[in-house]
């Protein structure tokens, strides 16, 4: 189901992310916080991902 679901999302203090296939996509932006919380989120995906299996 996830793989069928693209769009944007918007995290107050750090901005906005677009996410596709269930993975948020890599920020444009080199903020090092961006760049964090692109990480972690992808890391938390991934892990709910495995659970699920």
């Amino acid at each position: 189901m996830k793989s069928y679901f693209r769009g944007r999302l918007f995290i107050v203090g750090v901005g906005g992310f677009e996410f596709d296939c269930g993975r948020l996509l890599p920020p444009k932006s080199q903020d090092k916080k961006v760049l964090g919380v692109f990480s972690e989120v992808n890391k938390e995906i991934q892990l709910l991902a495995a659970e699920a299996v």
